[in-house]
């Protein structure tokens, strides 16, 4: 069995801890702010969907202009009642809404004032006006179609682009058939499952284009969801909502969590202790079969899961792709995810990624003096302020040289892209693994001095080559 590398988490010492402060404060310093745009994702009632009252008002807010949000609501047509959200990143409750055509704007505060608002317009079964979309047995149909990528309004998007789209059917039925097509064009592309949408390396042309999302259940077609973006204009410095995209090459090594060979262990290199388990398949909200992930520690132990899932000692190009669910955030001091490959040449070539409370940044690990170090980014991240009990996408992107030297690239969190600034050095160590070993690791550290305990679930979990 090989287990998941002793460098996993890294002591701080107190010459480590001023480096750190003074990278963040000089980090601090030379961010700047994105362009005024806000990033709200509509669950449900989607645009141009039928629906049966009581609604189901879901949606989701990142905040605008790089900045958290302060307040999340929603309000009906032109009714000047606003609806707060269950939280100030989240829209999620049944309202009763009469029969008829509504509109339902979403509203959005952060610091420095209101972000854009973004509008659905949705018709209520029992309506005499507008059209009804039907099933087979003739009862209204709702579409529930989470885009990944390309996200709803994205600009500065470069071809190709990554098209990845989850859908669970519509009026209550599981879908048999999903798709897509761009723009006016009658070209079909069939996903990957009837459920999943995930094509990388897909070529569009400059300027601005609308993928159309279909969904069929038993014969009949539920409501077309759509998103449209924009490809081959400058981004704004900073995140951008937008996504990343992946070469026609990039190649999936297949979906991990539901892969058996998963072992846990306590890392050596965190104070304290844990014990960890897992349960899969797990059911969770929206998803089944995502992999659950337990630990109990006591001062600040930390937890490491890991698997060997193949053998490619050429590749140099990886990408991470994966959904975690944090049941209780506030419990999580970094949330680490790695991958090791050993090369050719029989070194293990160390892509560590973490989101820290520490440096409230995304770190990676760099190789010095034979020994590996947790270093802060120019990308801010801190999991205590996550928001619980709700599925947040990660994407990470990174490649190596045949030096031996690891470039971190970007990291995309729930839709926001970000590019790593320098985030690069010496990445190889001499562990004597096989050639071509691929090892991932999964591991959170507790934020208590004391004890407490964390339930995590990862879902859809892969990394892509070239």
């Amino acid at each position: 069995m090989i287990h998941g590398p002793y460098f996993a988490f890294f002591g701080r010492d107190l010459a480590c801890r001023i480096d750190l402060l003074l990278l963040t404060l000089l980090a601090g310093l030379v961010f700047s702010q994105s362009a005024f745009a806000g990033a709200i994702t509509v669950a449900a009632p989607v645009n141009g969907s039928n629906v049966s009252s009581p609604v189901w008002v879901r949606a989701h807010n990142v905040g605008c202009n790089g900045q958290t949000p302060t307040v999340f609501g929603y309000s009906v047509d032109n009714g000047s009642t606003l609806v707060n959200g269950v939280t100030k990143y989240d829209i999620d409750t049944k309202a009763s809404i009469s029969a008829g055509t509504h509109t339902i704007h979403y509203k959005s505060w952060v610091g420095s004032g209101v972000c854009p608002v973004v509008s659905t317009t949705f018709t209520v079964a029992g309506s005499s006006t507008g059209s009804t979309s039907t099933s087979s047995s003739g009862s209204s149909t709702s579409s529930a179609v989470t885009i990944t990528s390309p996200l709803n309004g994205a600009s500065g998007l470069t071809s190709p682009i990554w098209v990845r789209t989850h859908t669970s059917g519509c009026n209550g039925k599981a879908s048999t058939s999903f798709g897509y097509s761009f723009d006016s064009n009658s070209t079909f592309y069939a996903g990957k499952s009837t459920t999943d949408i995930d094509a990388t390396g897909v070529s569009v042309g400059t300027g601005s284009h609308t993928i159309h999302f279909k969904t069929w259940v038993s014969g009949a077609i539920c409501p077309v969801v759509n998103s449209t973006f924009n490809v081959g204009a400058s981004s704004s410095s900073g995140g951008t909502s937008g996504g990343s995209s992946l070469p026609s090459s990039a190649v999936s090594y297949g979906l991990l969590d539901g892969k058996s060979g998963w072992a846990a262990e306590h890392d050596g290199g965190t104070p304290g202790s844990s014990k960890g388990s897992m349960v899969y398949p797990a059911t969770t909200p929206s998803y089944d079969k995502a992999r659950e992930f337990y630990m109990t520690y006591t001062n600040r132990g930390g937890e490491r899961w890991h698997i060997s899932f193949g053998n490619d000692p050429n590749a140099t190009h990886f990408a991470l792709d994966l959904y975690v669910y944090l049941v209780n955030p506030s419990q999580v001091a970094n949330l680490e995810l790695d991958l090791n490959q050993v090369d050719s040449n029989g070194h293990t070539i160390v892509y560590g990624t973490q989101c820290s409370s520490y440096s409230k940044t995304w770190e990676y690990v760099y190789v010095s003096s034979g020994s590996p170090h947790w270093k802060p980014s120019n990308i801010p991240c801190n999991p205590l302020t996550w928001t619980a009990k709700t599925w947040h996408h990660i994407q990470i992107g990174y490649h190596r040289t045949t030096s031996g030297t690891v470039v971190h690239d970007w990291v995309d969190l729930d839709g926001k892209h970000s590019t790593f600034s320098g985030a690069s050095g010496y990445g190889a160590l001499s562990l004597g693994w096989a050639k071509g070993s691929l090892v991932t690791n999964y591991q959170i550290d507790g934020e208590y001095k004391t004890s407490g305990s964390v339930t995590s679930y990862v879902h859809n979990m892969t990394y892509y080559h070239w």
